[in-house]
């Protein structure tokens, strides 16, 4: 688990792109670099750019089969189900937990705190101010609603599109024993979460920029680059929901008279629905907050909530307080959302 969840943090910088692009300063990291190369007023470099691709991808690749290396042939098991009883720390140790725990929590949410307060300020010459005001929630309203639902509808059209995918491929991988086709199945749903935002991006710009199948600049090509990226999320979900699903539950229905497309239907898609529930969510808020692909892919009438706020953060309008507003929509966005699935189904896990 731990060597999981290293390969995950590991996997998740080596692909950021709006971190190091908006506070990297003179840090320049491979998929800052390749947006540079592929998009740069200075003039581009597409032959750098396709190299720089390979390396990321190569990267990514490497570190997968490293993990892989590692597990190969293991097997971990819990060697008995008892609780264990909670035992009292002492006064000391109580305090610096607690301590701790007020940091942790203090580092994540103050700044989104401060974004809060920014949006109810006056801005001028990109400077905060008082008196406390609405105007910022007014131009987000009059001008920048359409980056809100255009994000909204991007991203529900892909989750649906995800969801419905994932699961499949992830009940293909785990209740058809495909000697060759499982594994495959489930070491490929792993690499568009491996492959950068802009190393996707320049593929699907280069396949889709002709005729017949003419993608770029449209939502389309926006829509494909986000079921692409987040399906893995959708198919992981689904895929440990159907692990604890056992098969002779399906076996009875079938013994019953149940087609399996009722089976499916009726059985293991209400057992598993939680787990869709939970791979869905992620799904739509990661595609919510998508920046990298959608930086290279967006056009005028495309145009999202993350693209509002990073051109404003980037200097490119001057409008910090249309980026505070429209940063709160989008934490409003994130939060519901997993508010009302945690109080709907609370076993679910929703990272």
């Amino acid at each position: 688990g731990l060597l999981t969840a290293a390969y995950l943090v590991l996997t998740g910088v080596l692909a950021d792109f709006g971190t190091p692009r908006i506070i990297g300063g003179p840090v320049n990291v491979l998929p800052v670099l390749l947006y540079h190369e592929f998009l740069s007023e200075g003039g581009v470099n597409p032959r750098m750019a396709s190299a720089g691709s390979l390396i990321s991808i190569g990267l990514a690749t490497a570190v997968l089969l490293l993990q892989r290396l590692v597990l190969a042939g293991r097997s971990y098991v819990m060697a008995g189900n008892r609780r264990v009883a909670p035992r009292a720390l002492s006064p000391f140790a109580t305090a610096a937990v607690t301590a701790a725990t007020g940091l942790f929590f203090l580092m994540v949410f103050v700044p989104h705190l401060v974004i809060a307060f920014s949006s109810f300020l006056s801005w001028r010459a990109d400077i905060p101010g008082l008196p406390f005001t609405l105007e910022n929630y007014r131009m987000l309203a009059t001008r920048s609603l359409k980056p809100v639902l255009v994000s909204y509808a991007l991203s529900a059209i892909s989750t649906l599109v995800a969801v419905a995918i994932g699961t499949l491929l992830a009940y293909v991988a785990v209740r058809r024993s495909y000697r060759v086709l499982s594994p495959a199945l489930q070491a490929l749903t792993m690499i568009p979460y491996l492959i950068p935002g802009t190393v996707l991006a320049i593929g699907l710009i280069v396949v889709f920029n002709r005729e017949p199948m003419r993608l770029t600049g449209t939502w389309m090509i926006l829509a494909l680059a986000y079921f692409i990226r987040k399906v893995p999320y959708a198919t992981k979900s689904a895929e440990a929901s159907l692990y604890q699903v056992h098969e002779r539950l399906e076996e009875a229905a079938l013994s019953v008279g149940a087609t399996p497309a009722q089976t499916l239907r009726d059985v293991t898609a209400k057992l598993i629905l939680p787990g869709l529930v939970s791979g869905g969510t992620l799904t739509f808020l990661m595609t919510l907050t998508e920046l990298s692909s959608t930086l290279m892919l967006y056009g005028a009438a495309t145009t999202t909530m993350s693209i509002v706020i990073y051109q404003a953060a980037m200097g490119m309008g001057g409008q910090f307080g249309l980026a505070a507003s429209t940063a709160v929509a989008m934490m409003v966005s994130v939060y519901v959302p997993l508010y009302l699935v945690r109080k709907r189904y609370p076993s679910v896990g929703v990272a």
